[in-house]
């Protein structure tokens, strides 16, 4: 009886971690449900020298896992001179990468299909496959297709989406989320007992661009005293000049990163959810039902984040707040109001059933023949 042949396949995502963690967790999730040992032999992670898809690639830590550098571009939106003079070089830099990704593939003959997560690293990769006519998976997040996804799906033998309605054609399955959130390796964040029975809320802005949201807060709690409440702030590494403002507050607690099982711990606990997050971490932060208050960034490009935050207010009837002049009168309003708010949560198993999805589908469609 023959042996079949293994495939080898391609994952690209990169720029970002909502491009770059969701391909982490699918590798995870391929290595976990035994494909090295049926169906694959390799995956190649292609991406930029000297990247956060590098370092997490190589975080890893499987053999068979191998990262390749390649080069790209990436488009400016601001229409100044330099930024178009900027973009005309960069397009080179496409080509470049297109004719780079081409070498891989003929030299890598049993590569037999790649999954694509989307970021300007995507572009010379899905491009030169499509020359080739090869089969390629692309995944979007947003509830506003990326420019890169939008161009890479129009190349793509399947679509998968976070959301329905976001590109033709394409076939929602939800998000890629990290089953780490259930892990429970990590040292536990100690909890006061007593806070099981409060209104906790958690508060998550991200290390870049949440100044303002922050600031707007610590206001807040300067004109409120929140005794019958907790929050947790998670802050980032670029937001650590912040913590001398809050130490004053008892309801405060602060921590700098937190895992991701001891992200789990806090979801479990929490009821409410102040955040500016990405489609992934909004899923996730909805895997155990806490009333999201919702803070997009004004800057991101295609306002997807608002978009995101959008679908979430008309389904779940979470609550959407701008970052206008109104910012601090409004997010107050909203936390005054849910003072007394509990939420139901789900339990584990149900909670695994829907992390498991997305990864399913798409090894489905890699897999196939």
């Amino acid at each position: 009886m023959n042996t079949p042949k293994k495939q080898e396949i391609v994952v690209v995502g990169g720029g970002t971690g909502w491009h770059i963690f969701p391909v982490k967790t699918l590798i995870e999730y391929l290595d976990k449900n035994w494909y090295f040992d049926r169906e694959l032999d390799t995956i190649f992670w292609l991406g930029l020298s000297n990247s956060l898809e590098q370092k997490v690639c190589q975080s890893l830590c499987l053999d068979r896992v191998k990262f390749v550098s390649i080069a790209s571009w990436k488009r400016r939106r601001e229409w100044t001179v330099i930024s178009f003079f900027r973009n005309v070089k960069d397009f080179a830099m496409l080509l470049r990468g297109v004719i780079i990704c081409l070498k891989f593939f003929l030299t890598h003959p049993k590569v037999s299909k790649i999954f694509c997560k989307g970021g300007f690293v995507s572009l010379p990769v899905v491009l030169a496959w499509f020359i080739l006519r090869k089969k390629i998976i692309v995944h979007e997040s947003d509830t506003v297709s990326g420019l890169a996804n939008k161009i890479c799906s129009r190349f793509a033998t399947k679509t998968f989406t976070g959301f329905e309605g976001v590109i033709k054609n394409a076939q929602p399955i939800g998000q890629i989320i990290s089953p780490e959130l259930l892990a429970s390796s990590d040292p536990k964040i100690e909890i006061d007992t007593n806070r099981q029975t409060i209104t906790n809320f958690l508060v998550v802005g991200g290390s870049q661009w949440s100044q303002k949201l922050y600031e707007t807060l610590w206001e807040i709690f300067l004109e409120n005293t929140m005794s019958a409440v907790h929050f947790y702030i998670i802050w980032g590494t670029q937001n650590n000049h912040l913590k001398s403002f809050f130490s004053q507050f008892s309801f405060v607690s602060f921590l700098d990163f937190v895992s991701q099982s001891q992200m789990w711990q806090l979801c479990q606990l929490c009821d409410v959810w102040i955040t500016r997050w990405w489609a992934t971490s909004l899923a996730e932060q909805k895997l155990f039902w806490m009333k999201l208050i919702i803070v997009p960034l004004p800057y991101t490009g295609w306002n997807h984040q608002y978009f995101n935050a959008l679908y979430y207010e008309k389904k779940y009837q979470d609550i959407l707040i701008s970052q206008n002049d109104s910012l601090k009168t409004n997010l107050q309003k909203q936390i005054l109001s849910l003072q007394n708010f509990k939420k139901n949560s789900l339990a584990t198993a149900e909670i695994m059933a829907e992390i498991s999805k997305a990864p399913a589908e798409i090894s489905k469609a890699l897999f196939s023949s």
